[in-house]
């Protein structure tokens, strides 16, 4: 059952005049430190990582769909880094983590599928939180 579905487009240029400003801040505010270490390894389309990985962030959390009442998960909360295979896999801690299993119902686990695109200007992310049956 699909408990949530979320989106987000991002544009790269915004990403870059905000990380051209505010550099390390920006980054220890927005992204984990695996996150930064996997940039750091792969340096030639990093402004395009650093977007598509914002956008996948946003997307989460358009998923969740969590009423504004509750604590707001950090962006540190979600993480997002490639299987060996290159495919991307989202990870979610702390808040996230705890929003997330409260739409998960008692009897269920839960699996985050995630997808990243981007093209010259944009990048964009879908992501889908989907409940799963014990077994």
């Amino acid at each position: 059952m699909i408990l949530g579905i979320g989106n987000d487009l991002v544009d790269i240029n915004r990403i870059r005049i905000i990380y051209e400003k505010f550099g390390n801040k920006f980054l220890n505010k927005i992204y984990t430190k695996n996150e930064l270490e996997f940039f750091s390894e792969n340096n030639n389309k990093f402004i395009q990582r650093l977007a598509n990985r914002f956008a996948a962030k946003e997307a989460f959390y358009k998923a969740l769909n969590h009423n504004k009442k509750s604590k707001i998960p950090s962006f540190q909360d979600v993480e997002i880094l490639n299987l060996d295979g290159g495919q991307p896999d989202i990870k979610i801690f702390n808040t996230a983590k705890k929003l997330c299993l409260e739409l998960v119902p008692k009897s269920c686990n839960y699996k985050i599928h995630v997808s990243l695109s981007d093209e010259k200007n944009y990048c964009s992310s879908f992501v889908i939180i989907e409940s799963i049956k014990h077994e």
